[in-house]
């Protein structure tokens, strides 16, 4: 999964005013407690050596011998998660949305967000779920804002320095639990991004059964994640072409 995040986004964040490319960094976003993930891969069934070796080779009996085989599951995409909490507000943080090139253009990322939608909604009921993206990634920004109707978090800073809006290299994107959102008159307020955030507490079972249940039900690919801890402030996410 790494090679594919630095493959998509490396030249991004090497580009981008204030963030470069640290792999080593990168890495520990990856192995951190608080990271969970949704992995959508395929898997193919190869023949053993032995089995290609001796295609017609019989048991005791006589029967001819079942073929050995071994399967290879092939990462097409992946999304790193995190729970957060700031100022009593769950939320969803899409860490990274990172989809191969053997996959795009196929549905995967729209998928793949359905199903954070589905666990931030109607599982855990977060307030909102949010994200950040860089400016020059324009596919990425066409396919959350156009796509998945994300809208510019109260939180980004081209907001808050307008004049420094041609510098700053990302955005902050959100989008609220629809639900809440009506109950409360709410349309968009707070932000995520750089300040005190502290990974929400799960329930690891729940959150096993949730994945797998929306998963089988969204695509023929699954995922998993574990694990919760004070996190950082997030890092920008998408993948390098989010031409889903």
């Amino acid at each position: 999964m790494f090679a594919m995040l630095k493959a998509n986004m490396q030249n991004y964040y090497a580009e981008c005013e204030g963030f470069g490319w640290d792999e080593k960094d990168k890495r520990k976003e990856m192995d951190d407690p608080g990271a969970r993930f949704l992995i959508a891969y395929e898997t193919k069934t190869l023949p053993t050596p032995a089995a290609t070796a001796a295609p017609d080779a019989k048991e005791a009996d006589g029967k001819t011998a079942a073929a050995a085989v071994t399967t290879k599951p092939t990462v097409l995409g992946f999304a790193h998660i995190r729970y957060l909490l700031e100022d009593e507000e769950r939320i969803l943080y899409v860490w990274e949305l990172q989809i191969g090139d053997a996959a795009r253009r196929k549905g995967l990322g729209k998928s793949i967000m359905s199903v954070i939608e589905l666990l931030a909604w109607k599982q855990f009921e977060f307030e909102r779920i949010a994200l950040t993206v860089f400016k020059k990634n324009v596919a990425a920004n066409k396919f959350f804002r156009d796509v998945c109707k994300f809208e510019t978090d109260d939180a980004d800073p081209s907001l808050h320095a307008p004049e420094e809006a041609d510098r700053i290299g990302y955005s902050i994107l959100c989008k609220f639990n629809p639900k809440l959102a009506a109950a409360s008159g709410a349309g968009g307020s707070g932000g995520v991004g750089p300040g005190a955030l502290v990974a929400a507490g799960s329930n690891k079972a729940a959150e096993a059964a949730a994945l797998a249940a929306a998963i089988s039900g969204m695509m023929k690919s699954g995922g998993s994640g574990s694990g919760d801890a004070p996190t950082p402030a997030p890092a920008p996410t998408t993948t390098a072409a989010a031409k889903k």
